[in-house]
């Protein structure tokens, strides 16, 4: 009996320890749930904590390059306002998409042609590749702009010729707030000089060029003498007035020629296929003469609002008549500029180009910017006043402010 009540009691104790035990590990695994639950709730709170930042940060990052984009655009629009009343500048900004800008200027004060393109990209490669790229195709739009303005040659005459003009190329790159990266790339090239844009504009405007060239067909032609060999003025030989092409069949039924003017100064060789007015060819009396000698030609073009900055302009009678133009000049002078374009007449002394006493003369009309035409009367005072100054482009534009 003794045996049994002992068995009982430990059996017992058994049963309690176990029903203990079970109850504790109820107690832990609850404790773990609510443990489990908390740090769930935790996560939850940090993951929309993270996203939080992270679309506060995507906000910052946007209006970190919507403020660079602001400010370039800032910084060219100034550059464009102030070419705005300036006949010597044009400035041109152009956006293609959110990441790019582009900025032309053609500057005959700076004597250049400038291309600025700003772009952003993931990273610095990219960027740079792109603002490479986009440069140079707007340096070859400008650069063609300004060497043909009227259109007058096929684009591959002039594209053919201008990878040869020297380019000064300015590259930077800067890292944004945003993780992207800026670069920018400025092109630049001259206008004048013996590797330009006006020596690829003297090639494209030569009168020589072959049939199909895009060279207009002049309006006259007068007949030069048979050796047209000679660039260069033949002082000891005074010009002989020829009948121009219009006034053959009167020629012809009259005995009677041009009488030579003796005192008409000698010209430089040109092409058959430019009509060069000489006094004798206008018959127009000459406009009262200034006094000479004169050191060279300033026509004053401030009262034709459409005279623009041309790298081969040319002065023409109302008829046609060729007084100035790449077939007047001598080329080593003409590209280092056929003229220099004035916003303020120039003192006694004030230019070199031009001298201290040039002859003016005013310009009565424009074609296409630098296309100017002046009177007969004035054509034959300047051919008579000429002694070699129109060969050496000493010729200047007053265009005014």
């Amino acid at each position: 009996m003794h045996i049994r009540k002992t068995t009982v009691l430990i059996w017992g104790g058994i049963l309690l320890g176990i029903l203990s035990s079970a109850g504790q590990a109820e107690d832990e695994f609850a404790r773990f749930e609510q443990t489990e639950q908390k740090a769930f709730a935790r996560f939850e709170e940090m993951d929309r904590g993270v996203r939080r930042v992270w679309e506060h940060r995507q906000e910052q990052l946007a209006r970190s390059w919507a403020q660079e984009y602001a400010q370039l655009l800032q910084a060219f629009g100034q550059i464009e306002a102030a070419a705005v009343a300036d006949p010597l500048k044009t400035v041109s900004t152009q956006r293609p998409d959110s990441s790019e800008i582009v900025q032309s200027q053609i500057d005959f004060v700076a004597n250049k042609v400038r291309v600025e393109v700003a772009v952003v990209a993931p990273t610095r490669e990219q960027a740079q590749t792109q603002a490479e790229k986009l440069a140079r195709q707007k340096m070859a739009e400008t650069a063609q702009q300004v060497v043909v303005p009227q259109g007058e040659m096929p684009a591959a005459a002039v594209a053919q010729n201008l990878d040869q003009v020297y380019d000064e190329t300015q590259k930077e790159s800067a890292a944004l707030a945003d993780g992207q990266v800026k670069a920018t790339v400025a092109l630049e090239r001259p206008l004048t000089g013996v590797n330009s844009l006006t020596a690829v504009a003297l090639q494209a405007a030569d009168p020589q060029a072959s049939p199909g060239s895009g060279t207009p067909a002049p309006d006259k032609v007068v007949p030069q003498p048979a050796d047209q060999t000679s660039s260069t003025v033949a002082a000891a030989l005074p010009p002989v007035a020829t009948p121009s092409s219009e006034s053959d069949s009167t020629t012809a039924a009259s005995p009677q020629t041009a009488p030579t003017n003796p005192s008409a100064k000698p010209t430089t060789a040109v092409s058959a296929q430019e009509p060069v007015v000489q006094p004798a060819q206008t018959g127009v009396p000459a406009a009262p003469a200034q006094q000479g000698p004169f050191t060279g030609l300033l026509l004053d073009a401030t009262a034709q609002p459409g005279a623009r900055p041309s790298l081969v302009p040319t002065v023409r009678t109302p008829g046609g008549d060729l007084v100035y133009g790449p077939a007047t000049v001598q080329k080593e002078a003409a590209i280092h500029g056929m003229a220099v374009w004035l916003r303020a007449a120039p003192g006694p002394g004030d230019n070199d180009k031009l001298g201290a006493k040039p002859l003016r003369i005013a310009v009565e009309g424009v074609q296409r910017g630098g296309k100017l035409t002046i009177s007969p009367a004035s054509a034959a005072q300047i051919q008579a006043a000429d002694d070699g100054f129109l060969a050496q482009c000493r010729v200047g534009v007053l265009l005014g402010r």
